[in-house]
């Protein structure tokens, strides 16, 4: 069994704009460039032959997935393990305030080691890449053979981690192609 995963970051937010940290607890919409990177998202995923698109609820990964949906014709089903992670007392606070805070995190946060660290009040990596993991399990299971994700950049970044990915931060509103094939995955 074959399936193609096309995987990608919501486009920008305000809040990407001014270097704050988002996370679970900022729900917050996409800004004029954001918008305008969806739709070049959706031009560039035009003839891939994407049957559905998944999302995470958060309104950010969920506007750009229904701008990418419009164009291809193809309907949007949430699923609430696409979230992004819960960063607890980081959200909403300056990434060079968060740098400076707690730069053990910080500096061990684009690491494969360190899975259960977290920042105050929030969630570990662990914790966020076995709710993608589950996610990502359950979409093996439908029938699709072309499924889009619409994620975050922690969520998407330790999910690519754990099967090969070099870990490097997602720019916002670009794919990443995985294909998954009698259980083994591969980046494209």
């Amino acid at each position: 069994m074959k399936k193609n995963f096309y995987l990608f970051r919501h486009g920008e937010t305000e809040f990407n704009r001014l270097k704050l940290r988002q996370g679970q607890g900022v729900n917050v919409r996409l800004n004029e460039t954001g918008k305008k990177q969806a739709e070049e998202l959706a031009k560039s995923a035009e003839n891939l032959g994407i049957e559905v698109i998944y999302s995470s609820p958060l309104v950010r990964a969920k506007q750009t997935a229904d701008i990418v949906a419009e164009k291809l014709n193809v309907p949007v089903i949430i699923m609430s393990d696409l979230t992004e992670g819960d960063f607890g007392k980081a959200e909403g606070m300056y990434e060079n305030v968060v740098c400076a805070r707690w730069p053990e995190i910080i500096n061990n946060w684009y690491s494969p080691d360190y899975m259960d660290i977290c920042f105050p009040e929030g969630e570990t990596k662990r914790h966020i890449l076995e709710r993608m993991t589950r996610a990502v399990n359950e979409l093996l299971k439908t029938q699709e053979s072309n499924i889009a994700v619409s994620s975050h950049s922690s969520a998407l970044r330790l999910f690519l981690m754990s099967i090969g990915g070099d870990g490097r931060k997602l720019p916002n509103a670009k794919l990443v192609h995985l294909v998954w094939h009698d259980g083994i995955w591969k980046i494209l």
